[in-house]
């Protein structure tokens, strides 16, 4: 089994804002890579050119790899009433400097619905997710459908339908071990989602969490109930070969201290794993 710490990397937005105290972050983790998601606190597909040509001149000088970048198409904040040409700029922006940092993989999500019935917001999903998807296959790029809001999102079910709707190599799916239970799903349901998953897995995000109160509270990895080592054991055994992207939703006063923490439990524990 390949060094499992080698395959750790991060979205360390949630543990500093600029570039530059991402990049320190994660060499201070040891981690030799990156997925980019905010810059500043805006996203890396809506950054200006200049600080874009900034953040790569920084990840060449200080040797660190991007793996993929985080955009906001068809997210939690961009529901199917939003005009579509946004995600399409987002996309072709996303493109271009997916080539310049030498990656292949953007993030997207899958529309959560806003006031559409059900099956109008299943066709408008599928209408945008498919013109998307015809983009990036000639553009020779992965947009990987990360599970948490939209319509792939909303049920097992709707997973395996859309994804026997969309079948591309160029739609993978980013499983993320939080998301389910901070939806508010079981984590019965958390393992179904992975299993639908699970073939189309091609970026995993280390997450944790727990539901008190009828609130979501984000915790250290292992110390909510998301089965966040179980699946990580299980998809190992299923021969995946990805990374392992930390993204921590936790939220402290010393953020850098909190992320640098949440990194040294990870690594701890792909250790264990590897024993």
């Amino acid at each position: 089994m390949k060094d499992l710490i080698s395959r750790i990397t991060g979205i360390p937005d949630e543990g500093h804002p600029s570039i530059d105290g991402q990049i320190k972050l994660h060499k201070l983790l040891g981690f030799d890579s990156i997925e980019l998601r905010n810059i500043d606190t805006v996203n890396i597909c809506r950054i200006s050119d200049k600080k874009f040509e900034y953040v790569k001149s920084q990840l060449e000088e200080n040797n660190i790899k991007c793996i993929g970048l985080a955009s906001e198409i068809a997210n939690w904040g961009r529901p199917i009433s939003t005009p579509f040409e946004e995600d399409i700029k987002d996309l072709e922006v996303g493109i271009k400097r997916m080539k310049a940092l030498d990656t292949n993989l953007i993030r997207i999500m899958s529309y959560p619905n806003d006031n559409l019935s059900t099956s109008d917001w299943e066709k408008e999903t599928l209408r945008r997710l498919k013109y998307l998807v015809n983009i990036a296959e000639s553009e020779k790029v992965i947009l990987g459908m990360e599970i948490c809001d939209g319509l792939a999102s909303a049920s097992p079910q709707n997973l395996e339908k859309l994804l026997s709707e969309i079948d591309s190599p160029s739609l993978k799916i980013i499983f993320d071990s939080g998301n389910p239970i901070s939806h508010f799903k079981t984590i019965e349901e958390s393992w179904k989602f992975y299993q639908v998953a699970l073939d189309k897995i091609i970026h995993f995000h280390i997450k944790d969490c727990k539901i008190i109160d009828n609130k979501v509270v984000h915790t250290y990895p292992g110390l909510g109930d998301c089965d966040v080592k179980l699946m990580v054991k299980d998809i190992l055994s299923h021969g995946y070969e990805g990374l392992f992207s930390i993204e921590t939703h936790l939220n402290f006063d010393y953020l850098e201290g909190m992320y640098y923490k949440y990194g040294n439990m990870v690594k701890n524990m792909m250790e264990e794993i590897s024993l």
